[in-house]
């Protein structure tokens, strides 16, 4: 909470976002908080799935097919991305292969720390380098458009 009003007070864009994120996985690294509970998670992921279920119309449903080309090609650039991240963390050990799998995934942190968790991987680091990610896509990122705009 304390990073969310922050990062608002600070007004750069996405700082409540950014800073409460920011904050959070630092506290997670400061303190031994060990997992959820499976029943919270399996509610965690009921509750995720029906937010998207809910939102999906017809119109949504129709519209998909001009999209298919396009949906294609992203998911075979993020799946080559994804593969070739995890094998240069492997390589290096860094991390193991489905640690940094899940890792490079494009969905966002909660979804991937709930989902990875059934799958025994290191959970701290993958929801350290999704957060950096969000971090960067929300805040940095926003920030050096508006640098590069200006020296233009």
């Amino acid at each position: 909470m304390l990073g969310g009003l922050l990062g608002y007070l600070l007004g750069f864009p996405a700082g409540t976002l950014s800073l409460s994120l920011l904050f959070s996985g630092l506290f997670k690294l400061r303190t031994n908080i060990t997992a959820f509970p499976i029943q919270i998670r399996q509610f965690a992921q009921i509750l995720a799935g029906s937010m998207v279920g809910s939102s999906f119309t017809r119109e949504v449903a129709t519209s998909l097919v001009s999209f298919f080309i396009p949906a294609m090609l992203l998911i075979i650039i993020y799946l080559l991305i994804s593969y070739f991240y995890a094998q240069i963390n492997k390589h290096k050990n860094w991390l193991d292969f489905t640690s940094a799998l899940f890792a490079s995934c494009p969905a966002g942190a909660t979804d991937i720390a709930l989902i990875s968790a059934d799958y025994g991987v290191n959970m701290n680091s993958v929801a350290m380098i999704q957060i950096a990610r969000l971090i960067h896509a929300v805040g940095i990122m926003p920030l050096l458009y508006q640098f590069v705009s200006f020296l233009l």
